[in-house]
């Protein structure tokens, strides 16, 4: 029997690129008319994760 070992994905950082680039991702989608949580889905991140995203960094909650 085999197994695929799946690596855990490092947390990003707050203001790291990848976490801009992915609420960017979000953004624009909301911006079309997306729910949050659909532009999260399309973006490639959970909603919790992004939401808890929003409370860690200021400028990404006041764009939110």
């Amino acid at each position: 029997m085999t197994t695929k070992s799946h690596k855990a994905k490092a947390p990003t950082k707050a203001g790291s690129p990848d976490r801009r680039k992915i609420a960017d991702l979000v953004f624009a989608g909301m911006r079309s008319g997306m729910s949050a949580f659909k532009a999260c889905q399309v973006a490639g991140v959970n909603q919790s994760t992004f939401n808890l995203w929003l409370n860690q960094d200021a400028e990404l909650a006041a764009e939110y």
